[in-house]
């Protein structure tokens, strides 16, 4: 492929010049803003004591510092998953009708673990 350059005169510079960065500062906010947004995800599963999956069992993460809540049902199988939450340290509480409470503590979300990475509650 060859390119050719040719002198512009600066009239035509300016007119290329205006729309480009018109067009280009729409298309880069986006990316900027998420650059920095650092997520992960709690996935676990609930069962029984005979190992047979709960559904619709009410599960919550709470973020430790923030004490922001974040709520999730379990499938069918009894899986939970509380996709894109922000970087921090959290207890996850699970209640189920006559069940006692389950919490589990220190369930970090963090940008280092590699995938498959699991920690057993």
């Amino acid at each position: 492929m060859k390119t050719r350059w040719t002198q512009a005169n600066a009239a035509n510079d300016r007119q290329f010049v205006i729309p480009a960065l018109i067009c280009g500062v729409p298309l880069a906010m986006p990316f900027a803003a998420h650059a920095r947004q650092y997520r992960g995800t709690i996935t676990g599963s609930v069962t029984d004591l005979a190992g047979a999956a709960i559904a619709g069992t009410a599960v919550t993460a709470q973020n430790t510092v923030t004490n922001t809540t974040y709520n999730a049902i379990t499938s069918k199988q009894g899986v939970y998953s509380f996709p894109h939450l922000p970087v921090g340290v959290y207890e996850i509480h699970v209640k189920q009708g006559s069940f006692r409470e389950f919490l589990a503590k220190g369930a970090e979300v963090h940008i280092s673990t590699p995938n498959g990475s699991q920690r057993q509650a």
